[in-house]
């Protein structure tokens, strides 16, 4: 089996996938067996196109849907399509340093189940944000800790690692949300399952090309699923 899978949602990024595979195969190239698995939702600008040409050298595989259909339903396609015993999660915008993976797979080594890279633990930090991407993203954190008493700190990073039996526990595939929620969603599971769980300090940058796709809609629909968690929307 694959030692470890790591899943990339694009939607228009073909100016950084290239750069992001290469980048992220030196990182593990001779200390894991590894995939990168690039969940691609059609993207017009060539994406695809790009994975392709970077496929045998970085160990990526592209998996392409019809249309756009969320990147929480990317990540648990990604998840369904990897081999790999530890599945990490990570954006395709160079949010994400990819130096970090091997310190985010020798925290699953070390025997938890769940490792989160967070902005919001000591050491933690983000980089080129303004104030109210700051507010909205803290803001959010707090509703869901309060509301769901949760005890991580960061719920809404997407640069995580699973083991495939946390997958299973927290029945990944069965998760509800198709946005950007689905994170919060995951570590509620994570936890009301007594599931192992570590956060390792990292620096968040601001997307360095395209655009960012968190908008309005994406923040009341995270809204909303905290409401449903809390209303007892869970079994």
């Amino acid at each position: 089996m694959v030692e470890v899978s790591i899943v990339i949602p694009t939607y228009n990024e073909r100016k950084n996938i290239k750069r992001l595979l290469q980048k992220v195969s030196s990182a593990l190239k001779g200390r894991f067996d590894y995939e990168i698995i690039v969940v691609d939702d059609n993207s017009p600008d060539g994406t695809a196109a790009e994975v392709k040409k970077a496929a045998r050298s970085t160990h990526a595989r592209l998996v392409s849907r019809k249309t756009k259909a969320g990147i929480g339903s990317a990540y648990k396609k990604g998840a369904e399509s990897s081999r790999g015993r530890i599945v990490i999660t990570m954006d395709a915008d160079f949010s994400h340093d990819p130096s970090v993976l091997p310190q985010m797979v020798e925290g699953i080594l070390d025997g938890n189940d769940l490792v989160i890279g967070s902005r919001y633990v000591r050491g933690g930090k983000i980089e080129r944000w303004n104030p109210y991407r700051r507010l909205v993203s803290k803001t959010a954190n707090t509703i869901a800790k309060v509301l769901l008493g949760l005890h991580t700190n960061d719920l809404t990073t997407g640069y995580r690692a699973y083991t495939r039996e946390a997958l299973g526990r927290i029945r990944f595939q069965e998760l509800s949300s198709t946005g950007y929620s689905i994170l919060m969603e995951a570590v509620f599971r994570a936890e009301r399952a007594s599931l192992r769980i570590k956060e390792i300090p990292i620096v968040f940058y601001d997307r360095k090309g395209g655009n960012s796709k968190l908008g309005v809609a994406e923040q009341f629909r995270y809204a909303l699923t905290v409401l449903h968690l809390r209303l007892g929307g869970y079994t």
